[in-house]
């Protein structure tokens, strides 16, 4: 989990490290708590350097968003994080089969996105109880919440999205 510190502050260094973390344990809480059978947990992994990759690229996203908008943005809000952190987690796929295999499940073909979108809930989260806010609490056996998962799941591996579009989604999640 080494992250290049030669083109990065020590604010940032410390941010992709928190970062990281937060992949990591939402990782191992996925595959804690996943419906997969034992099976999943042998045939896939997350890999460090692809997972290193994405933190840092959401790190040079956030960076350039600051050199940008200097004097109106000195902390992006956690839908932002959480929409950068999707996005590059789509983009680059941490999660990666150990072996060949033939043909995916549905569920197994969308895990970079179902991880994608439980790092972005565990960020919000974060962020409000840190201030004192309530919780998304998103119950995704609800019909509702399934189809707007499958909607979501389907939109970030096969559809051109970005950072801020996620935000936006991120934001109105409160509404489920």
């Amino acid at each position: 989990m080494k992250v290049p510190t030669d083109i990065l502050t020590q604010e940032e260094l410390e941010k992709a490290t928190e970062r990281l973390d937060l992949i990591f344990s939402t990782w191992d809480d996925l595959c804690q708590n996943h419906t997969l059978t034992s099976e999943f947990k042998n045939s896939f992994f997350l890999s460090v350097p692809i997972t290193t990759e994405a933190t840092l690229r959401y790190i040079l996203d956030v960076r350039r968003i600051k050199q940008f908008h200097p004097e109106e943005i000195e902390n992006i809000n956690e839908y932002k994080i959480a929409g950068y952190l999707t996005y590059w987690i789509c983009k680059l796929k941490p999660v990666v089969a150990k072996e060949q295999i033939k043909r995916y499940t549905r569920t197994q073909n969308f895990l970079n996105e179902e991880l994608a979108f439980h790092i972005a809930i565990a960020r919000i989260n974060q962020e409000r109880t840190i201030n004192n806010r309530k919780r998304i609490n998103f119950d995704e056996q609800k019909s509702r919440s399934s189809q707007f998962l499958n909607d979501l799941f389907y939109t970030l591996k096969y559809r051109i999205t970005t950072g801020d579009t996620l935000a936006l989604i991120y934001r109105n999640l409160e509404t489920f």
